[in-house]
């Protein structure tokens, strides 16, 4: 359901097969990425040999400023010269973000994109669900795959 100007966007489009993970165990935020990293590449979303090049774009991108966005969910992305797609995570011990709020992140959406826009549709996608949805506290009542089924279908006009 991915669109432009006026369609829809539905966040499960974008989220592959092999790409959540609801268990990530790092307790630093660049270990958290790296361990996203490795398992897409492990779960051949990414080429291993392409797993160093988009940990440092990641990173890269950090450095410019956090990307949480509050309420316990960041947002971690970078031009990566690939199709847009968005990776899950959760970390039920949380993960400190530098995050404006200073709440611990909890819940990743990683996006890997290549030049085109789409990925700030993508980015307000999330972002509205944010602030739309606890997620945090919805996976805390629910559980991560209840939520997450949730987080697929969440559709917002463009």
């Amino acid at each position: 359901m991915i669109g432009y100007g006026g369609l829809t966007m539905k966040l499960g489009d974008i989220i592959p097969e092999g790409a959540v993970f609801p268990n990530l165990q790092s307790d630093d935020n660049d270990e958290i990425l790296k361990e996203m990293i490795d398992s897409l590449a492990k779960n051949r979303i990414i080429a291993s040999g392409q797993s160093e090049y988009v940990l440092r774009a990641i990173l890269d991108r950090e450095d410019m400023g956090s990307t949480s966005i509050g309420r316990g969910v960041a947002v971690p992305h970078a031009k990566c010269d690939m199709k847009l797609f968005c990776a899950v995570g959760f970390s039920k011990k949380g993960v400190d973000f530098y995050s404006m709020d200073g709440d611990p992140v909890h819940i990743l959406f990683m996006l890997l994109f290549s030049g085109k826009s789409i990925h700030l549709e993508a980015l307000a996608l999330i972002s509205r669900m944010t602030r739309e949805m606890d997620m945090v506290e919805s996976i805390r009542k629910k559980g991560f795959d209840q939520a997450l089924i949730e987080i697929k279908d969440y559709t917002s006009l463009l």
